[in-house]
């Protein structure tokens, strides 16, 4: 009897021995993969708000209302325009058409871009005096438009025609003519503040275009 109670209490006190003891390493495993698994999700949160500092395309403004006066027409589709001027009896006295290139989406600080614009004269009355379908490209406050300026308006230039693309008097019908704009983007603490416009304007008489507005981030 005292051999069999002797053998209880030993494997009791194994039992209970065993427990209380801890595997080892399983502590410092899981501490290690939370510390991991934190360090991780930081870089990634670092990751998605990096971005490169520059102009970035905002909105776009198109202007493709000749208004009230019926001696205007226009077929607007942005890049691609044709505008009319008719005579009192409806008659085409100018047709041009007007392509060009888009600015890209992102611009760097200081930086230099190019605009090609393609005017083509489709009908134009050989008679027709003092009449001119013009093409210019501008940066400017974000806010103002077609017709008017602020005393920071920097207009871009092409090395054969300036900074104004014309067709009409003294030019023939089928008459194509084309220029790369050049112009430079403004600094980020330059005078037109965290946005600025970069517009094409087409004149005939009323003035239509399109307005890519850019805004600064970093």
């Amino acid at each position: 009897m005292k051999i069999k109670f002797i053998i209880m209490v030993l494997l009791v006190a194994c039992l209970l021995f065993a427990g209380c003891v801890e595997e080892p390493g399983n502590s410092n495993n899981e501490e290690q993969n939370d510390n991991n698994g934190n360090d991780d999700n930081k870089d990634n949160t670092d990751d998605d708000q990096s971005i490169t500092a520059g102009w970035y395309l905002k909105e776009i403004v198109d202007y493709n209302d000749p208004g009230s006066n019926s001696q205007y027409g226009i077929e607007y589709t942005r890049g691609n325009v044709t505008t009319n001027h008719y005579s009192a009896d409806g008659k085409y006295e100018l047709s041009a058409r007007t392509i060009w290139t888009a600015p890209p989406e992102y611009l760097a600080e200081e930086d230099e871009i190019s605009i090609d614009v393609t005017k083509e004269v489709i009908v134009l009355e050989l008679l027709l005096l003092g009449y001119y379908d013009s093409t210019t490209i501008s940066i400017d406050n974000y806010t103002i438009e077609p017709g008017f300026a602020t005393a920071s308006k920097y207009i871009f230039t092409d090395a054969t025609y300036g900074n104004t693309l014309s067709v009409g008097q003294g030019d023939m019908p089928d008459t194509i003519k084309t220029a790369t704009f050049n112009g430079t983007t403004p600094k980020s603490d330059g005078p037109y503040g965290e946005q600025f416009g970069l517009t094409l304007i087409i004149a005939n008489g009323p003035s239509y275009g399109t307005k890519y507005i850019y805004e600064w981030r970093e």
